[in-house]
């Protein structure tokens, strides 16, 4: 996940901001998670950083299985990825989109970066070994941050 991804860069991962609330499944959420609309789901948000310095701002939706041992935690999250594999849930893999887009008031004032300047937004579902959804993240990251490199393969016949 991110915090690998921040480790591996030579970076030691963090959070500086961290808030959870409890919604109902929007029509599009719940597409994303195939449950029903208005189905309880969890929305994770938080600052990431590296070195201290905010990098990425995640917003995670999170599945009635993951929403589940979430809750059960007394703790701070910073890892999904670390979290879903220690409860014994198997990743699978993810169904992503990077976008660049525009940066918003809010995400400047999180990111301590430029409104209107070009930001990267990665729109992923993960999920289970068997292809059942996890959790729908939307990740927002600072481009001057971050190098994306895409291994391709073709498939055999």
């Amino acid at each position: 996940g991110l915090s690998a991804t921040i480790t591996q860069s030579g970076h030691k991962p963090g959070v500086s901001e961290y808030g959870s609330e409890l919604l109902h499944a929007s029509p599009y959420l719940a597409g994303q998670l195939r449950v029903r609309k208005g189905t309880g789901i969890i929305l994770l948000r938080r600052v990431r950083t590296a070195d201290d310095r905010p990098v990425v701002y995640s917003l995670d939706y999170l599945g009635p299985r993951v929403a589940t041992i979430f809750l059960s935690l007394d703790r701070r999250i910073d890892s999904l990825f670390d979290m879903v594999e220690q409860a014994g849930i198997p990743i699978g893999s993810s169904f992503a989109e990077l976008v660049p887009e525009s940066c918003t008031k809010e995400l400047a004032r999180k990111l301590s970066y430029k409104v209107g300047a070009p930001i990267l937004a990665l729109r992923q579902v993960l999920v289970d070994r068997k292809g059942a959804p996890l959790f729908y993240g939307e990740d927002y990251f600072r481009p001057d941050c971050f190098v994306f490199t895409i291994k391709r393969r073709r498939n055999e016949a």
